[in-house]
This record gives structure tokens, C-alpha cells and sequence, in this order.
């Protein structure tokens, strides 16, 4: 310990100091990757829930309501780039004054260098984005052609 220490102070063991400075700054720039390509994403799936929520409770069909939810999230995630993410209603049921609930999940990647996924062992990040909205009492039964 003591010659180890010794050679550190002589300058001896650099070599060291320096991949270890070079595994922090290619951790680092994985974390920035994985930031740069995770907020939006976020920020997508939860503008595809609101649509989605937005468009499901516009009429009190069973049938065109999640239909036309569904297609609203999976229009706004494809227009965010994303077309890998799955959109889901729940109804409460679908009369006048229920809720509905539509949910959005978009799979992320760890990092693009692929050190956080050996560090983690996590080769995706799960986003979830759920949005509730009550069927309002002026809601008309409309019906698909």
C-alpha cells in the first residue's frame, strides 16, 4: 500500500487517474443522452394521454369513444416521432358523468453509449403518462357511420 501510494505521489500512477476520468465523462455523457432523448418523451406521452382522454370522452358510444381515444394518443405520439408507444382507455363506463381514464406508455432507451445499461443492467426506461377526464352531462350519443 505504502509503494502504491508512493507511486501515486511520484506521478507514476496517472495512468490510472486517467481511466477512471474517462469512465466519469462516458457516464456522464450516457446520463445526457439518455436526458436528452427521455424529457421529450415525456412530454409526449403525456400530451398523447390528453388527447386521448380529450377525444374518448367527446361521445357516450362505448365503441367510438375508445376507438377515437386511441387513435387521437397514437396520432400525437407518431407526430412526437415515437412508434413504439401503447395507448389504453379505461372506462368507468360511458354515461353522462364517468370517467375515463387513458393511459400512454413509451419505452425509452438508457443511455445510447450503453454504460448505464451495463452499470444498471437496464437496457429501457418504462414512461407511463395517465390522464382522467369525466364525460361531461352535455355529452351527445353519437354513433359511428
Amino acid at each position: 500500500m505504502k509503494t502504491w501510494r508512493a507511486r501515486l505521489e511520484r506521478g507514476e500512477g496517472s495512468l490510472y487517474e486517467l481511466t477512471g476520468m474517462i469512465v466519469l465523462l462516458v457516464l456522464m455523457l450516457d446520463i445526457g443522452s439518455f436526458v436528452v432523448i427521455g424529457r421529450p418523451a415525456q412530454v409526449a406521452a403525456a400530451g398523447a394521454s390528453r388527447a386521448c382522454a380529450r377525444m374518448a370522452v367527446d361521445t357516450l358510444s362505448s365503441g367510438l369513444g375508445p376507438a377515437q381515444g386511441i387513435a387521437a394518443g397514437q396520432s400525437y405520439l407518431e407526430a412526437a416521432g415515437i412508434h413504439s408507444g401503447a395507448v389504453s382507455v379505461q372506462p368507468g363506463g360511458w354515461n353522462r358523468r364517468n370517467e375515463v381514464t387513458c393511459t400512454v406508455s413509451v419505452e425509452v432507451p438508457a443511455g445510447t453509449i450503453g454504460l448505464m445499461k451495463r452499470i444498471t443492467g437496464v437496457g429501457a426506461v418504462q414512461i407511463q403518462q395517465s390522464t382522467t377526464l369525466t364525460i361531461g352531462a352535455w355529452q351527445s350519443r353519437w354513433t359511428s357511420r
